[in-house]
């Protein structure tokens, strides 16, 4: 099958889903779920979770409900992942998955271990917090239902590492651990990684997530295109419980919050956004809350944008709009590092090239407020742009490659997680560096000083470069 017709496929699969879509109730905020045991359609709409600061909803073409304790056949908490939703000094949220009859969502954290691994519900260093549950199915699914789950943890502390475990009594999960951000505008090390494009090949993502928690990463992004149909739950369950070399990945996600971009495989699917618990301050232009979004953590303010499922109109209009806005409200003085994320790239010399409508719609905000990296996906490869500025002008650098004092932005294409590689092109004037080769992304930060470094699936250091502000 040739890539044009993979496309078509796509499309077509994708189309059949959002068919089947239209008989689902209404769109968020608001969607209808049906009540425990069949007892009718009840509405379902946005809550705030007790200790939070912020409010959820469900997507539509859920059935949901709050959780209301019924444990049904075989105990099972799998597909754990962790990510941020409210400000990541203070909350962190959790997913996870059961068998369809289970409705009970508990989750219960504390800062020792032990008493976490104790406690049948709150207590003494134990809180708990009820959650939302979640049944669906798409067409591509054959009418397998799905039962997922989701709860938040609130009013912590920042820099501190939480234990937690999520199911009901008697029905608990593995117990994991989750560390809050540290302050924010910290000048302390932290570490932050990239990668994207997994797709078919979840068995390379699980082992860079391994190496991904060996570096004592904080928080990562991915770049988009998970899985490579967005509809599909087989693809995602594949991605959610993959084994590494030593580890499951869930071990690995239950751990380090995943903060994801929608690529065009993801599709903005009904299971992407059941699945994944974002930040969801709804914008004028999305169809979803947690299309696009930004959060702080330490002292870098990270921007991820949806660039696969809005009209043009949108992208250069109202989500044009959402990033001016949020740019111009970044403190540079608590967060002076700006990043930004989305998955189809401004600058790529591979299969799918530079994207001109985004540059054009786009990039004139990222050289107005200086931002200092841009990660996407899209092409399967890893690249590296010299520092822009400008229409495709070259700005100052350095030895490496690496920026001089503000002259431009570096545009990372971080492709490489699993989904078939691309060639590397050549004699594109915007590359420092490209190859074809299964990799992430690693950052470490403290204070104004950037340790930049590029790592191959074999360990090997791929590229490199350190930044002073």
């Amino acid at each position: 099958m040739n890539r044009h017709e993979e496309l078509l496929w796509v499309v077509s699969l994708a189309a059949l889903g959002a068919a089947c879509s239209k008989e689902t109730p209404p769109a968020a905020p608001v969607a209808t779920g049906s009540a425990a045991g069949g007892g009718g359609a009840v509405a379902f709409a946005p809550y705030t979770p007790k200790g939070c600061d912020y409010s959820v909803a469900v997507p539509a073409g859920v059935d949901a409900m709050m959780g209301d304790g019924t444990v049904g056949g075989p105990p099972l908490v799998d597909n754990v992942h962790a990510s941020f939703a409210g400000k990541a000094t203070a909350s962190f949220a959790v997913s996870w998955r059961t068998e369809t009859t289970t409705t009970a969502t508990e989750l219960l954290f504390g800062t020792q271990e032990q008493a976490v691994a104790a406690a049948e519900g709150p207590g003494e260093g134990v809180r708990a917090q009820t959650g939302h549950t979640m049944l669906y199915s798409t067409a591509l699914d054959g009418g397998v239902q799905t039962r997922v789950h989701e709860a938040h943890a609130c009013g912590l502390v920042p820099a501190t590492r939480y234990f937690y475990k999520a199911g009901a009594p008697a029905a608990w999960g593995k117990i994991y651990d989750v560390t809050t951000s540290p302050e924010i505008g910290t000048k302390q090390p932290w570490r932050l990684a990239a990668m994207g494009d997994t797709r078919d090949g979840p068995d390379v993502f699980a082992r860079l997530q391994e190496m991904v928690l060996a570096a004592g990463t904080g928080v990562q992004i991915f770049t988009g295109d998970a899985v490579s149909v967005g509809l599909a739950q087989s693809g995602w369950n594949a991605l959610l419980s993959a084994p590494g070399k030593d580890k499951n990945v869930q071990e690995i996600l239950a751990r380090i919050p995943l903060m994801t971009v929608n690529g065009n495989h993801d599709n903005l699917a009904l299971n992407y956004l059941a699945q994944l618990a974002l930040p969801q301050e709804l914008s004028p232009g999305e169809t979803d809350p947690e299309q696009w979004y930004s959060f702080d953590y330490a002292n870098a303010h990270i921007v991820v944008l949806d660039d696969s499922g809005p009209a043009d109109s949108i992208l250069q209009g109202e989500e044009r709009a959402f990033l001016e806005k949020d740019l111009a409200a970044v403190d540079r003085q608590k967060t002076p590092w700006l990043i930004a994320a989305h998955h189809r790239p401004m600058y790529s010399c591979s299969e799918h090239g530079s994207n001109l409508d985004l540059r054009s719609a786009w990039q004139p905000l990222y050289d107005k407020f200086q931002v200092d990296l841009v990660f996407n996906g899209h092409d399967h490869n890893y690249e590296r742009s010299k520092p822009i500025r400008g229409d495709g002008v070259v700005a100052e650098q350095g030895p490496e490659g690496q920026p001089v004092a503000q002259s431009g932005t570096v545009y990372v294409v971080a492709g490489a997680a699993g989904a078939p590689l691309y060639e590397s092109g050549k004699d594109c004037k915007h590359t420092y560096k490209n190859e074809s080769v299964y990799h992430y992304v690693a950052l470490e930060i403290a204070d104004k000083a950037m340790k930049y470094r590029a790592y191959r699936l074999d360990s090997t250091l791929l590229d490199s470069f350190d930044y002073q502000k």
